[in-house]
């Protein structure tokens, strides 16, 4: 019941429920997003942080929310949007360690998403060949980062212009082994 509580605070402090635990309008939607740090994402959501993003910068940020292993793995180059993006959204994660735990925010594990999605051509073994990530890590970072995306993509009917990056960001992931995927 303590976590509960504690929990709900949460979301009434943040205006997703009522002091009688009902949803608010933003709590409609924001239930739909049931991954980790949710409230990361949701927030995110609501300052309009993802506003004219691109598919692959959209697939970078969620593939560093959701990557949750510390090891070094890669040392691929930024580029300069989706730096300035990972700045943000690691500052906004700051602001929320008082209600939820911050994501590592793995700006190399977002580069290889942003590649990944950013260039159609790129083959997978190519894509695997430029990290020192095991290949079965990288699929399941591009599996995992492919769930966080499907989320966003169910908010069509508030967020429309960002679930439709979200299922362009999509369509660009699954391909060769990942075209399995739903």
């Amino acid at each position: 019941w303590h976590r509960f509580q504690q929990k709900a605070d949460v979301l009434h402090k943040f205006g997703y429920i009522t002091a009688g635990f009902q949803l608010t309008a933003d709590g409609e939607w924001a239930r739909m997003i049931r991954i980790n740090h949710s409230l990361l994402i949701t927030e995110l959501i609501r300052m309009d942080a993802f506003s004219g993003i691109a598919p692959e910068m959209l697939a970078g940020v969620m593939a560093s929310i959701a990557h949750d292993d510390d090891r070094p793995s890669s040392y691929m180059r930024l580029t300069p949007g989706l730096s300035s993006m990972l700045g943000k959204v690691r500052q906004v994660a700051d602001s929320l360690r008082a209600y939820e735990p911050p994501p590592l925010l793995r700006s190399d594990v977002a580069a290889l998403a942003e590649q990944w999605i950013g260039q159609p051509q790129l083959n997978w073994a190519s894509l695997v060949r430029s990290t020192s990530m095991a290949e079965g890590d990288v699929y399941r970072l591009l599996a995992r980062t492919l769930e966080f995306l499907s989320q966003i993509h169910t908010l069509k009917g508030t967020h429309p212009g960002l679930a439709d990056t979200a299922h362009l960001a999509m369509g660009n992931m699954r391909r060769e082994v990942l075209a399995e995927l739903p």
